[in-house]
């Protein structure tokens, strides 16, 4: 386990060590902006207060450490009419066990949401589902509308905790707790392929996604200028403007130049290059193929004449 970077949100009252992991971070943040996109659309139903995100936390506990690794959505429905969200339960049980046999070592540690403060919805989903699952499942809310002015990460994790009630009672509150972030070396590596791949920044891209950049950009170019020229022809042709003769005589050098490429000496030259390629590629693999054999026969001779010297030792 790598060493953990420094802590992340509010220092709280909990007893755990909560080391959450950059995939549950990227997981929760996908499925919040997927559905605020999705709320926005004229044709959309999920709005209301009761339509909120759900999923799964799925980590593993050591001692008093417990490490969030992953997450996954839940489906949820209103099929009360109040707005409240009632969780698919064979989509639960499903995913569940499909995340059990994928990752033996795993188990269920919690669920998120958004919100900056547990509210009622999260406790009736501790009672009903969770609590059932886990004696002391956690709670990862993410503030969706985090202050512009704060640079603390807008995720707050929150444990079960038994507190008295005015009555004297024993009841149940979600105690907020410190949280870190940790990541194994595979997390670094797929964080940083996925920079690479998504950023605008030439410095992250990799040299084939570069390459592919630059080709994309000389063919819409090319596409963009031939479109010019094909328009510039089709008034010429319909008399809108007047013929320029000596743009025409270089289009038409032009256009002569192109077709020669389809010659037959330069398909030719063309595979002539070609093979001569393929030939130094394949003298090459020989090569290499010789010289392992010649290593093989060296260590079976070695072999035979040890083999040779034990026997004479023994004659």
């Amino acid at each position: 386990m790598a060493a953990a970077a420094a802590a992340e949100g509010e220092t709280g009252l909990g007893s755990a060590e909560v080391y959450l992991h950059p995939l549950v971070l990227m997981n929760v943040s996908d499925h919040v902006t997927r559905h605020k996109a999705m709320a926005s659309m004229p044709s959309s139903s999920m709005t209301g207060p009761g339509n909120r995100v759900h999923g799964v936390l799925i980590g593993t506990f050591e001692g008093r450490r417990l490490d969030i690794h992953t997450s996954f959505e839940l489906q949820t429905a209103d099929n009360r009419g109040d707005g409240t969200a009632v969780i698919d339960d064979e989509f639960f049980q499903t995913r569940l066990q499909q995340y059990a046999e994928v990752f033996p070592n795993y188990e269920l540690v919690g669920w998120y949401s958004v919100g900056r403060e547990p509210c009622a919805e999260d406790y009736e989903k501790l009672r009903e589902t969770f609590e059932v699952l886990n004696a002391s499942p956690f709670l990862l809310l993410l503030d969706p509308e985090p202050p512009t002015v704060s640079q603390a990460l807008p995720v707050k994790v929150y444990e079960k905790r038994s507190t008295p009630n005015a009555d004297g009672t024993m009841g149940t509150s979600l105690v907020p707790v410190a949280i870190k972030i940790d990541m194994l070396e595979a997390e670094r590596i797929a964080l940083n392929h996925a920079a690479k791949d998504t950023t605008a920044s030439e410095s992250f891209q990799s040299d084939y996604a570069t390459h592919l950049k630059g080709t994309t950009n000389a063919v819409l170019m090319l596409q963009s200028r031939i479109k010019v020229l094909d328009e510039f022809l089709g008034r010429v042709e319909s008399g809108a403007i007047p013929r320029p003769h000596h743009m025409l005589r270089e289009l038409k050098a032009m256009c002569r130049s192109m077709s020669a490429t389809a010659s037959p000496n330069f398909v030719r030259d063309l595979l002539e290059e070609k093979t001569d390629a393929q030939v130094v590629t394949n003298l090459a693999t020989i090569t290499k193929t010789a010289a392992q054999l010649a290593d093989l026969i060296e260590a079976f001779g070695i072999g035979q004449e040890k083999k040779s010297h034990k026997r004479g030792w023994h004659a």
